[in-house]
């Protein structure tokens, strides 16, 4: 488990009575909703994706290899807190989507 999976899944446990519902409010509103109190700032997701950059990196690649496109930045957004976003949120739909729990559409 690289570090940003270890990073994730710490604050998706953080939400223990209702992690189910944090891991839906994730995948279907992404963090830009403002769920993942830990990535709401742009010092936070800054840090997160200074500290992550490596696995982001991976992930990145990762990302063009299943959807065979190439990944890109909007130009019009802040590029760090758009990738501690992705990062998050594709990492979410890494460990909650498969083997941990299915997340049920309401």
């Amino acid at each position: 488990m690289t570090e940003l999976e270890k990073a994730v899944q710490e604050i998706v446990e953080s939400h223990e009575d209702w992690k189910e519902d944090f891991v839906r409010d994730v995948l279907t509103h992404g963090c830009q909703s403002g769920v993942v109190g830990e990535l709401v700032y742009y010092s936070d997701t800054h840090e997160w994706t200074d500290k992550h950059w490596n696995d982001i990196q991976d992930l990145i690649h990762e990302w063009e290899l299943m959807t065979g496109e190439n990944f890109h930045i909007p130009t019009e957004t802040d590029w760090k807190n758009f990738l501690a976003w992705f990062s998050f949120e594709w990492t979410v739909q890494k460990l909650y989507r498969t083997e941990n729990f299915q997340v049920k559409n309401r």
